[in-house]
């Protein structure tokens, strides 16, 4: 099938294109012609293809007490061991949080996401509830934290990252260096992945936590940095892959990371993601992420269109390969799978990477499946066998 859109971000690059011709079987991409001119089996007007999107950081268990606590602080709503929702999920039926999990996962499909970065609270319990859920249609990253109860134990994340090759600690602080660096060691063998929470709080910055990071050497993703300076990251972060959540931060603490530290890490290569994090307060939308993170950091760059390119590439690129996928966007022999952006005002828009960024979230969104067209949210996207395969070749290996 050849599709035809009004513009498309093209490549690991993103390179923007006009008038562009997509031609995909139910293999691969397996052309793509800018400033077509041929008549396409399909026309979409009006509209923006990008690569289908990523998100780096969530935490889908929580969603089965949204909104609940609203009143709190960050450090009485998720501290361990004894956080408002660590003692929920500790009282509330496995298979209702599975049930939940399963709605929150099915949310993000129809907001475009195919690829997601799961913590699983309470070690093996918490693996257990997304073995519960069913979900072929998104490809989902586990990575077990720790059970409460164990939160200092080295013996509890040597058994998770040798389990499962995953891990997501709360803090760096949990453990002694000597036990950090045994955990960097194993980690280290089998090959493993830790998304860990880096000065998300001014505390933990003040007790210089990110100094901390080199002890897991390769295996560490730092998400958050919200109180990270620039001086900080350019000695301790270096071309580590990291993760941001704009909304997360502005509504918890009302601070945002460093925008330098984001274009930087963009701008000279490195992988970087945008996590939505708690279900419990925040969809998963990583459009709804670019938005937000559009408005509050426009002021404070000279140059919006470095910025919006910055974010789309979080959201998408840059968030694959923050996971180990190897999916790397819309090109020729790429899965056959695009998103496409569709909004009437696209059509007068002088900057379509800016008008992703402040109209994205609200356009109309098709899935292009090798030769089905799927409108989201739509009950189709769910059924497409054509999906399940796309999304297990997405799937980072492990």
């Amino acid at each position: 099938m050849r599709i035809k859109v009004d513009y498309a971000f093209i490549g690991h690059d993103l390179k923007l294109e006009r008038d562009v011709c997509i031609d995909l079987s139910s293999r691969e991409i397996e052309n793509i012609e800018p400033r077509c001119q041929e008549t396409p089996d399909l026309y979409i007007a009006s509209s923006i293809a990008i690569p289908p999107l990523c998100n780096a950081h969530t935490h889908p268990m929580d969603v089965v007490i949204a909104e609940y606590g609203e009143e709190l602080e960050l450090h009485q709503l998720v501290s361990l061991p004894n956080g408002l929702k660590y003692r929920k999920l500790a009282e509330i039926d496995k298979h209702r949080v599975a049930e939940a999990v399963t709605a929150y996962l099915r949310r993000a499909v129809e907001n475009g996401v195919v690829l997601l970065a799961a913590i699983a609270e309470l070690g093996d319990l918490g693996i257990e509830v997304f073995k519960k859920t069913s979900t072929p249609w998104i490809a989902v990253d586990v990575y077990p934290q720790p059970h409460p109860d164990r939160a200092r134990d080295l013996d509890e994340y040597l058994t998770l990252v040798r389990r499962y090759r995953r891990l997501s600690m709360d803090t760096l602080l949990s453990l002694s260096l000597e036990e950090l660096n045994e955990l960097g060691r194993v980690c280290k063998e089998v090959g493993a992945r830790i998304q860990v929470h880096v000065s998300e709080t001014r505390k933990l910055f003040e007790y210089q936590d990110y100094v901390l990071l080199k002890h897991l050497e390769s295996c560490a993703i730092p998400v958050h940095l919200t109180y990270v300076t620039e001086e900080v990251y350019e000695r301790f972060i270096g071309d580590t892959p990291l993760v941001i959540c704009p909304r997360s931060n502005a509504n918890h603490l009302g601070k945002l990371p460093e925008v330098g530290i984001l274009l930087k890490h963009v701008e000279r290569g490195y992988a970087v993601g945008v996590g939505s994090d708690n279900g419990a307060w925040f969809t998963p939308s990583p459009l709804e992420e670019m938005h937000y993170a559009f408005i509050a950091y426009k002021s404070r760059v000279p140059d919006p269109s470095r910025l919006a390119k910055a974010l789309l590439y979080a959201v998408t690129i840059g968030c694959f390969r923050v996971l180990g996928s190897r999916y790397r966007g819309i090109d020729v022999g790429s899965l056959p799978i695009i998103l496409i952006l569709v909004d009437p005002l696209f059509s007068y828009t002088q900057n379509p990477v800016i008008a992703i960024a402040r109209r994205g979230v609200s356009a109309e969104k098709l899935f292009v499946i090798g030769n089905q067209v799927v409108p989201l949210p739509s009950k189709d996207v769910f059924r497409s066998k054509l999906l399940h395969t796309i999304v297990s070749s997405i799937a980072p290996s492990h």
